[in-house]
């Protein structure tokens, strides 16, 4: 298996920082969102496939193995009395099939994230089975961690990113939250740019992690900013 990680950093006169989309846009989100989160959420992010990441303490946790926050493999119930894994119920492919077995042109999904316009009948059939899914993996991820709110967001228009969370509120009604701390939902707000946009603040986010561990006398404020520095002119 070829590592792209040392190719490039042996062809680059830059560092090589390498992570995945759903990891990049955790740092985009951080660093160039606005919402109100706090320091310990879990993210769920609705593109092609559903993805995810965890912050903990103000700070990108990936886990020894860099697979925390995988959500797309949890289970679920779904509609059939059964379960699916997340990734089956809550991604846009999903929706896509919906389309395309209703014999409804699905190319608008893909081409930019606003102006869908497809009937109410799939669009409600998908965020009932998303938000449905998602809310059980909610209940399931605050059991093992206490997260204080769950950011959802993704390749999607923001109406139909506000009818999703909705549609999950409405859902963990359902659910028994016995000895347990009910999450706030929270909309992201990078949305369909926080991928592609997160590959700046990745490096700059590997700072920020050092940064947090560090006593802040002037000379390690000082060297902070120098690092930050040199992030922002590497692009």
């Amino acid at each position: 298996m070829r590592n792209i990680y040392a190719e490039l950093a042996a062809n680059i006169d830059k560092p090589v920082f390498l992570q995945n989309d759903a990891t990049a846009a955790c740092s985009s989100e951080r660093v160039f969102g606005t919402a109100d989160l706090p320091g310990n959420f879990l993210q769920f992010y609705l593109a092609s496939f559903i993805g995810g990441w965890v912050v903990l303490n103000g700070s990108l946790f990936a886990g020894p193995r860099g697979n925390a926050g995988a959500i797309g493999s949890m289970l679920v119930p779904n509609s059939n009395g059964r379960t699916s894994q997340l990734i089956d119920l809550a991604s846009l492919v999903v929706l896509e099939d919906m389309l395309v077995k209703s014999n409804h042109d699905p190319s608008s999904l893909w081409a930019f994230p606003h102006g869908w316009e497809f009937p109410d009948g799939i669009r409600q059939k998908w965020l009932l089975q998303a938000g449905g899914g998602i809310a059980y993996a909610t209940h399931y991820a605050i059991v093992v961690f206490d997260f204080e709110a769950i950011c959802i967001d993704g390749w999607m228009p923001d109406d139909l990113c506000t009818d999703a969370i909705a549609v999950i509120e409405e859902n963990l009604d359902q659910l028994d939250f016995t000895e347990l701390e009910r999450p706030r939902l929270v909309a992201g707000t990078t949305g369909a740019n926080t991928r592609v946009g997160g590959g700046q603040p990745t490096a700059a986010w590997s700072v920020l992690d050092a940064i947090n561990r560090l006593r802040l006398c002037p000379a390690n404020i000082w060297a902070a900013n120098e690092c930050l520095a040199q992030c922002s002119n590497m692009f």
